[in-house]
């Protein structure tokens, strides 16, 4: 790069990221300083920006793990669907009509890599994690099989995930159409 060089009677070579240099021998030649080195590059070293998304990776490994729990743990009419459903509510996987995310919830995995850094963002993003599961896991079993409810049903419970829940907005009366909903919900033992 001795053309970019603020000093062009200098030779300037760039070295690669976490490239290890490990100095041999120094000597004086003149007036100028040698020194000696071996070079290793550790290929097995994570680069910079790996490094950095570990958490995602982890977060990304936890939500894959998830939604095979579902697909194994429903009958196999829900499960396909239900388990399609948490990779789409996370974030790991585009909905099919259209190619967006699922915008009717902030993806727990939406973010930069960087941002799950934080442990309160990494924090969140787990338990958001599990509401999207328990509430696929809730919807399908819910619809007994599975159809073409089962992301209306997922609408309908993932509230119900919260660290606390207002049923004031729920129809409960007598003969109402949320009660059965609420029932199955508090079975769950969320």
């Amino acid at each position: 790069i001795t053309w970019l060089s603020q000093y062009p009677h200098e030779k300037e070579t760039l070295l690669p990221p976490l490239m290890g240099l490990q100095v041999r021998l120094t000597g004086v030649e003149g007036s100028t300083l040698v020194v000696q080195c071996s070079f290793s590059i550790n290929m097995a070293s994570l680069t910079l920006e790996q490094v950095a998304g570990k958490r995602l990776k982890l977060l990304t490994d936890m939500g894959a793990q998830m939604a095979a729990e579902v697909r194994r743990g429903l009958a196999e009419a829900a499960a396909a669907e239900a388990s399609q459903l948490v990779r789409i509510r996370l974030g790991l996987d585009r909905c099919a009509e259209g190619g967006a995310e699922d915008k009717r919830l902030k993806a727990p995995l939406g973010d930069k890599a960087e941002a799950y850094n934080d442990d309160v963002r990494f924090e969140v993003a787990v338990g958001d994690a599990l509401k999207v599961k328990r509430a696929a896991v809730l919807a399908a079993t819910m619809q007994h099989g599975g159809g073409s409810g089962l992301a209306a049903a997922m609408d309908t419970v993932l509230p119900l995930q919260a660290s606390g829940v207002d049923l004031t907005g729920y129809d409960l009366g007598d003969g109402g159409v949320m009660v059965g909903t609420v029932v199955a919900w508090m079975e769950s033992e969320p």
